[in-house]
């Protein structure tokens, strides 16, 4: 019998909850999108400083 309220109290998620999910979601999506332009500007660097040796 204690485990209903807890199901019902988690649907419908809460505004902060969602918030929070979001924020966290955003965060990874920023930082891989990050990663993936720091790991173009790598390689470009490496290619030009070979090119111009």
């Amino acid at each position: 019998m204690n485990a209903l309220p807890k199901i019902q109290r988690g649907y419908p998620p809460d505004i902060k909850e969602i918030r929070w999910m979001a924020m966290i979601f955003t965060k990874l999506v920023i930082f891989t999108e990050l990663r993936q332009v720091g790991l173009k500007l790598e390689a470009t660097t490496f290619l030009v400083s070979h090119a111009l040796k």
